[in-house]
């Protein structure tokens, strides 16, 4: 979405407009989703987690100044329902985030692709969750949601650059753990 559609559209959901509220979903439906579904690893989760991030947002619309980008907006509310869920579940059981993830059915690789995507996916996947929980958080949504470190200042209500110098030590402890892991395979390959 263009910036200059995105002021419009920020305009409209000011104005409490129903047909803007509607196009919002449409738009930012999927991106919130894969956000929740890569924190979370449960499609059921992070479905209830996305449509109670938009109930939120329109019940809490006259809190939205339009300093965000919607965008942000939303992702900042999808992540705190995630951290609100995940601190009720943690006293009774682990988020586990280790849960291949479905493959794309639009422009599929060869099956010999898959498998060494997959086998790297499982290494990435495997890696991630030995890191802490804040650090794992953190690189989701720089490098699979793709954020700005500003949107993610936004978002955790971090300063920028101690969020890239976060990131930057969880980079490096992730390639550590991923050495590792190709030194002595990934959990399923010692299975």
């Amino acid at each position: 979405m263009s910036e200059s559609s995105e002021k419009a559209l920020r305009k409209r959901i000011l104005a409490a407009d129903q047909a803007a509220c509607a196009e919002v979903v449409r738009v930012f439906h999927a991106p919130i989703f894969r956000d929740l579904f890569q924190l979370c690893r449960d499609r059921h989760i992070a479905e209830d987690l996305t449509q109670e991030t938009f109930a939120a947002a329109w019940a809490n619309l006259s809190a939205y100044q339009g300093a965000s980008s919607i965008r942000t907006w939303l992702h900042q509310i999808a992540y705190r329902k995630f951290v609100d869920l995940y601190r009720r579940r943690t006293t009774a059981t682990t988020v586990k985030l280790n849960q291949v993830t479905e493959p794309a059915v639009l422009n599929a690789p060869s099956p010999d692709e898959a498998a060494l995507i997959d086998e790297q996916a499982c290494a990435v996947r495997e890696a991630l969750d030995m890191l802490a929980t804040t650090e794992r958080e953190l690189l989701i949504l720089r490098y699979f949601q793709d954020l700005s470190y500003q949107e993610i200042s936004e978002v955790l209500d971090e300063p920028v650059g101690t969020l890239k110098w976060r990131a930057s030590k969880a980079l490096t402890k992730l390639r550590t753990k991923l050495a590792k892991l190709q030194a002595y395979g990934t959990e399923a390959e010692r299975k």
